[in-house]
């Protein structure tokens, strides 16, 4: 069986994990720094880790622990 995603509704988990490694790359590149997408998926992590009201899957935290270090 294979688990469909609703293209529709974002992810915590890919999300994460997209802006964790954009947010390390932004201390180098400008223009990740100054994207408007950056600043708007971070608030979107953030809101929804703040969220989080019972344990997530165990890949979903990974990257929820490297998006908050």
């Amino acid at each position: 069986m294979v688990a469909q995603a609703d293209p529709t509704t974002s992810s915590l988990h890919i999300t994460t994990a997209v802006v964790g490694s954009a947010l390390r790359l932004a201390h180098h590149l400008a223009g990740v720094r100054e994207h408007p997408w950056l600043r708007r998926s971070t608030h979107y992590c953030l809101e929804s880790i703040g969220a989080i009201e019972s344990a997530g899957h165990a890949i979903e935290l990974k990257y929820v622990l490297q998006f908050l270090d």
